[in-house]
Protein backbone atom coordinates (compact mmCIF):
# COMPACT_ATOMS: atom_id res chain seq x y z
CA UNK A 1 0.00 0.00 0.00
CA UNK A 2 3.08 2.58 -0.44
CA UNK A 3 1.48 4.34 -3.38
CA UNK A 4 -1.91 5.61 -1.22
CA UNK A 5 0.29 8.26 0.37
CA UNK A 6 1.48 9.35 -3.00
CA UNK A 7 -2.21 9.35 -4.21
CA UNK A 8 -2.99 11.85 -1.28
CA UNK A 9 -0.63 14.08 -1.62
CA UNK A 10 -1.33 14.77 -5.45
CA UNK A 11 -4.87 15.30 -4.64
CA UNK A 12 -4.11 18.02 -3.00
CA UNK A 13 -2.88 19.79 -6.25
CA UNK A 14 -6.69 19.41 -6.59
CA UNK A 15 -7.42 22.25 -4.26
CA UNK A 16 -5.28 25.16 -6.19
CA UNK A 17 -6.90 23.89 -9.21
CA UNK A 18 -10.50 25.08 -7.71
CA UNK A 19 -9.72 28.60 -6.65
CA UNK A 20 -11.15 31.26 -8.83
CA UNK A 21 -8.59 32.66 -10.90
CA UNK A 22 -5.27 34.13 -9.13
CA UNK A 23 -5.80 38.37 -9.34
CA UNK A 24 -9.14 37.81 -8.29
CA UNK A 25 -9.19 35.96 -4.82
CA UNK A 26 -13.01 34.62 -4.26
CA UNK A 27 -14.79 34.64 -1.41
CA UNK A 28 -16.32 31.73 0.43
CA UNK A 29 -19.39 31.82 -1.82
CA UNK A 30 -16.97 32.22 -4.86
CA UNK A 31 -17.33 35.36 -5.46
CA UNK A 32 -14.54 37.60 -6.24
CA UNK A 33 -14.16 41.55 -4.65
CA UNK A 34 -15.84 44.04 -6.83
CA UNK A 35 -14.31 46.23 -9.07
CA UNK A 36 -14.28 50.00 -9.68
CA UNK A 37 -17.46 51.14 -10.81
CA UNK A 38 -16.37 52.29 -14.38
CA UNK A 39 -17.43 50.57 -17.30
CA UNK A 40 -15.12 48.93 -20.14
CA UNK A 41 -12.64 46.05 -21.28
CA UNK A 42 -9.44 46.52 -18.94
CA UNK A 43 -5.62 45.27 -19.25
CA UNK A 44 -3.32 45.09 -16.89
CA UNK A 45 0.43 44.70 -17.26
CA UNK A 46 3.61 43.53 -15.67
CA UNK A 47 5.84 45.91 -15.09
CA UNK A 48 8.00 44.77 -18.39
CA UNK A 49 4.97 45.83 -20.29
CA UNK A 50 3.62 42.23 -20.93
CA UNK A 51 -0.14 41.66 -20.28
CA UNK A 52 -0.66 39.99 -17.15
CA UNK A 53 -4.86 40.18 -17.23
CA UNK A 54 -7.66 41.22 -19.34
CA UNK A 55 -11.33 41.44 -18.02
CA UNK A 56 -14.54 43.26 -18.69
CA UNK A 57 -16.25 45.25 -15.69
CA UNK A 58 -19.36 46.85 -15.52
CA UNK A 59 -21.28 48.48 -12.46
CA UNK A 60 -18.55 47.35 -10.26
CA UNK A 61 -19.22 43.42 -11.25
CA UNK A 62 -16.66 41.47 -13.58
CA UNK A 63 -18.67 40.21 -16.77
CA UNK A 64 -17.65 37.76 -19.71
CA UNK A 65 -13.98 36.31 -20.32
CA UNK A 66 -11.38 36.41 -17.74
CA UNK A 67 -8.00 36.03 -19.30
CA UNK A 68 -4.77 35.71 -17.06
CA UNK A 69 -1.43 35.24 -18.55
CA UNK A 70 2.34 33.83 -17.12
CA UNK A 71 4.90 36.62 -17.50
CA UNK A 72 6.78 34.56 -20.32
CA UNK A 73 3.15 35.73 -21.96
CA UNK A 74 1.64 32.39 -22.09
CA UNK A 75 -2.04 31.79 -20.90
CA UNK A 76 -2.37 30.90 -17.14
CA UNK A 77 -5.90 31.09 -16.67
CA UNK A 78 -9.68 31.81 -18.51
CA UNK A 79 -12.42 32.00 -17.10
CA UNK A 80 -16.12 33.35 -17.60
CA UNK A 81 -17.61 35.36 -15.33
CA UNK A 82 -21.58 36.62 -14.81
CA UNK A 83 -22.11 39.41 -12.57
CA UNK A 84 -19.77 38.58 -10.69
CA UNK A 85 -19.73 35.01 -10.38
CA UNK A 86 -17.65 32.56 -12.05
CA UNK A 87 -20.02 30.78 -15.02
CA UNK A 88 -18.93 28.91 -17.60
CA UNK A 89 -15.61 26.66 -18.03
CA UNK A 90 -12.72 27.70 -15.71
CA UNK A 91 -9.63 26.64 -17.70
CA UNK A 92 -6.38 26.32 -15.72
CA UNK A 93 -2.84 26.68 -18.07
CA UNK A 94 0.76 24.67 -17.32
CA UNK A 95 3.61 27.57 -17.78
CA UNK A 96 4.22 26.68 -21.52
CA UNK A 97 3.08 26.10 -25.08
CA UNK A 98 -0.55 27.22 -23.33
CA UNK A 99 -1.11 23.67 -22.42
CA UNK A 100 -4.62 22.71 -20.53
CA UNK A 101 -3.77 21.81 -17.03
CA UNK A 102 -7.36 21.42 -15.40
CA UNK A 103 -10.46 22.42 -16.17
CA UNK A 104 -14.16 23.17 -14.12
CA UNK A 105 -17.31 24.00 -15.03
CA UNK A 106 -19.33 26.77 -13.08
CA UNK A 107 -22.93 28.01 -13.12
CA UNK A 108 -23.64 31.46 -10.96
CA UNK A 109 -20.36 30.56 -8.94
CA UNK A 110 -21.16 26.91 -7.90
CA UNK A 111 -18.75 23.98 -9.25
CA UNK A 112 -21.32 22.30 -12.52
CA UNK A 113 -19.86 19.26 -12.97
CA UNK A 114 -16.55 17.16 -12.64
CA UNK A 115 -13.13 18.30 -12.44
CA UNK A 116 -10.41 17.32 -14.71
CA UNK A 117 -6.61 17.63 -14.47
CA UNK A 118 -4.56 16.83 -17.29
CA UNK A 119 -0.95 15.57 -18.00
CA UNK A 120 1.55 17.72 -19.84
CA UNK A 121 0.61 15.71 -22.71
CA UNK A 122 -3.17 16.37 -22.70
CA UNK A 123 -3.63 13.04 -21.70
CA UNK A 124 -6.28 12.94 -18.32
CA UNK A 125 -4.50 12.79 -14.81
CA UNK A 126 -7.61 12.84 -12.28
CA UNK A 127 -11.12 13.10 -12.48
CA UNK A 128 -13.04 14.52 -9.12
CA UNK A 129 -16.65 14.38 -8.96
CA UNK A 130 -17.07 16.21 -5.83
CA UNK A 131 -20.19 18.20 -4.30
CA UNK A 132 -19.91 22.30 -4.01
CA UNK A 133 -19.37 22.19 -0.66
CA UNK A 134 -15.81 22.10 -0.52
CA UNK A 135 -13.00 19.43 -2.53
CA UNK A 136 -14.71 16.15 -1.59
CA UNK A 137 -16.69 13.42 -4.07
CA UNK A 138 -15.46 10.21 -5.88
CA UNK A 139 -11.78 10.63 -7.39
CA UNK A 140 -10.43 8.47 -10.36
CA UNK A 141 -6.65 9.33 -11.23
CA UNK A 142 -4.98 7.47 -14.32
CA UNK A 143 -1.73 6.64 -15.56
CA UNK A 144 -0.48 8.73 -18.37
CA UNK A 145 -0.81 5.65 -20.75
CA UNK A 146 -4.52 6.09 -20.20
CA UNK A 147 -5.20 2.98 -17.95
CA UNK A 148 -6.79 3.86 -14.19
CA UNK A 149 -4.56 4.37 -11.51
CA UNK A 150 -6.80 4.36 -8.37
CA UNK A 151 -10.53 4.91 -7.64
CA UNK A 152 -11.75 6.61 -4.18
CA UNK A 153 -13.48 9.07 -2.04
CA UNK A 154 -11.65 12.25 -1.14
CA UNK A 155 -13.11 13.41 2.13
CA UNK A 156 -13.77 17.09 2.32
CA UNK A 157 -10.87 19.60 3.96
CA UNK A 158 -11.00 18.47 7.56
CA UNK A 159 -12.57 15.21 6.91
CA UNK A 160 -11.28 11.45 7.34
CA UNK A 161 -10.76 8.60 4.41
CA UNK A 162 -13.70 6.87 3.71
CA UNK A 163 -15.03 4.17 1.65
CA UNK A 164 -13.70 1.97 -1.39
CA UNK A 165 -10.40 2.13 -2.73
CA UNK A 166 -9.15 0.19 -5.60
CA UNK A 167 -5.86 0.41 -6.63
CA UNK A 168 -4.43 -0.68 -10.79
CA UNK A 169 -1.07 -1.53 -12.33
CA UNK A 170 -0.67 0.58 -15.13
CA UNK A 171 -1.57 -2.77 -16.50
CA UNK A 172 -4.91 -2.61 -15.92
CA UNK A 173 -4.68 -5.32 -13.88
CA UNK A 174 -6.03 -4.54 -9.94
CA UNK A 175 -3.23 -3.98 -7.62
CA UNK A 176 -5.24 -3.57 -4.04
CA UNK A 177 -9.09 -3.65 -2.94
CA UNK A 178 -9.41 -2.08 0.46
CA UNK A 179 -12.27 0.62 2.14
CA UNK A 180 -11.51 2.96 4.89
CA UNK A 181 -14.18 3.79 7.62
CA UNK A 182 -13.48 6.72 10.07
CA UNK A 183 -10.21 6.97 9.07
CA UNK A 184 -8.62 3.90 9.22
CA UNK A 185 -8.51 0.55 6.63
CA UNK A 186 -11.60 -1.63 7.95
CA UNK A 187 -12.80 -4.57 6.47
CA UNK A 188 -11.16 -7.04 3.47
CA UNK A 189 -8.52 -6.30 1.89
CA UNK A 190 -6.84 -8.02 -1.65
CA UNK A 191 -3.76 -7.31 -3.17
CA UNK A 192 -2.54 -8.90 -6.30
CA UNK A 193 0.27 -9.62 -8.51
CA UNK A 194 0.41 -7.53 -11.55
CA UNK A 195 -0.75 -10.60 -13.71
CA UNK A 196 -3.95 -10.28 -11.89
CA UNK A 197 -3.52 -13.60 -9.14
CA UNK A 198 -4.13 -13.01 -5.72
CA UNK A 199 -1.00 -12.22 -3.67
CA UNK A 200 -2.43 -11.20 -0.07
CA UNK A 201 -6.09 -11.85 1.48
CA UNK A 202 -7.33 -10.98 4.44
CA UNK A 203 -8.69 -8.41 7.24
CA UNK A 204 -8.43 -5.20 8.82
CA UNK A 205 -10.31 -3.87 12.22
CA UNK A 206 -9.91 -0.14 12.21
CA UNK A 207 -6.10 0.01 11.36
CA UNK A 208 -5.21 -2.90 12.87
CA UNK A 209 -4.41 -6.70 11.00
CA UNK A 210 -6.92 -9.27 12.13
CA UNK A 211 -7.77 -12.77 11.93
CA UNK A 212 -6.75 -15.55 9.34
CA UNK A 213 -4.38 -13.74 6.28
CA UNK A 214 -3.48 -15.97 3.18
CA UNK A 215 -0.55 -15.45 1.37
CA UNK A 216 0.74 -16.55 -2.11
CA UNK A 217 3.76 -16.40 -4.31
CA UNK A 218 4.45 -16.17 -8.04
CA UNK A 219 4.08 -20.18 -8.02
CA UNK A 220 0.69 -20.49 -6.63
CA UNK A 221 1.78 -21.75 -3.40
CA UNK A 222 -0.12 -20.75 -0.36
CA UNK A 223 0.22 -19.92 3.47
CA UNK A 224 -1.64 -18.40 6.55
CA UNK A 225 -1.26 -16.72 8.96
CA UNK A 226 -3.87 -16.18 12.19
CA UNK A 227 -3.41 -12.75 13.64
CA UNK A 228 -5.83 -13.63 16.47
Amino acid sequence: MKRLPYILSALLFLSACSRAPQGVPAAADGMPPAVPEEAGAVTEYYADGTVREKYVRKDGMLQGQYLRYYPSGDMESSSGYKDNLLDGMDIRYYGSGNRVRSTQPYKAGRRDGPMTVYYPDGMVKMVLSHSDEGTAGSVTTYYQNGRKMSEMYLPPAGGVMIGNIVMYYDNGEVSEKYSFRGGEIDGPYESYYPDGSLRRKGSYRMGEIVGRWYFRDRSGNETTYDYD
